[in-house]
């Protein structure tokens, strides 16, 4: 994002830039992976060009309005280039999965907007690291192994980390059924996951009432986003 070359349909105007780099070790700061899939890489916010979504100047002009955006004060993001090179910590700043979730036009997900309620909340800092990656779909074979597979995936998340109890927010994902046919055992291979969980230490958080799917029947629109952002924090400060 600082250091790259992105087109023009995945920037919403905001780019971190290289002064502001940040050096220090992070000691006070709570880090945040945002693993998953295009909804929590970011859809939102996006406007419609013929044939394609795309950042348009007002589907900007509403992310700003929204917050959605950033920069937000105390909230940082791990910097990566389209070569999965690390390059320190700058300003949060969305789209952060334009050069994690390449080839795709990246929008708002609930990351930053959930640190933004998170910090403005508890005056803590929230160092992000985006890695949620969009366009795996899921057969029939995956999703009746789902369970198994997302309780893997916890422990695999704590086995790499050396942290036993990290704590894993788990989103039981909406749809549309002609869409994701699957859903209902995915859904439910998720639930069923966090309920085994020998270790207590992972969460369900349900999308709110009320939130709305894209055209696409696929993805969270903006004001989605923030309900499910808002639905993270609480769920992280019980």
């Amino acid at each position: 994002m600082a250091t790259t070359t992105r087109n023009e349909d995945n920037d919403a105007g905001v780019r971190p830039q290289k002064e502001g780099m940040k050096n220090d070790d992070g000691e006070n700061s709570l880090v945040w992976v945002l693993a998953g899939q295009s909804n929590m890489a970011g859809r939102g916010g996006l406007g419609s060009v013929p044939g394609k979504a795309a950042w348009t100047a007002d589907s900007t002009r509403k992310a700003h309005a929204y917050g959605a955006l950033g920069p937000v004060e105390g909230v940082e993001m791990l910097l990566t280039d389209e070569k999965g090179s690390r390059n320190g910590w700058c300003s949060a700043c969305e789209p952060m999965h334009a050069t994690v979730d390449i080839n795709k036009v990246c929008g708002v997900g609930p990351g930053l907007l959930m640190a933004k309620n998170f910090v403005e909340k508890t005056s803590k800092r929230v160092r992000l690291i985006p890695c949620a990656v969009g366009g795996t779909s899921i057969s029939e074979d995956k999703a009746i192994a789902y369970s198994a597979r997302c309780s893997e995936l916890f422990a695999n998340f704590r086995r790499d980390f050396g942290t036993p109890s990290l704590l894993i927010l788990a989103v039981v994902p909406i749809g549309d059924a002609l869409r994701m046919p699957f859903l209902p055992q995915v859904r439910a291979g998720i639930e069923e996951a966090v309920k085994n969980d020998a270790t207590g230490c992972s969460r369900i958080v349900y999308v709110p009432e009320g939130a709305q799917i894209r055209a696409d029947g696929l993805h969270l629109t903006l004001e989605s986003q923030a309900l499910l952002a808002q639905a993270l924090c609480s769920t992280l400060l019980q």
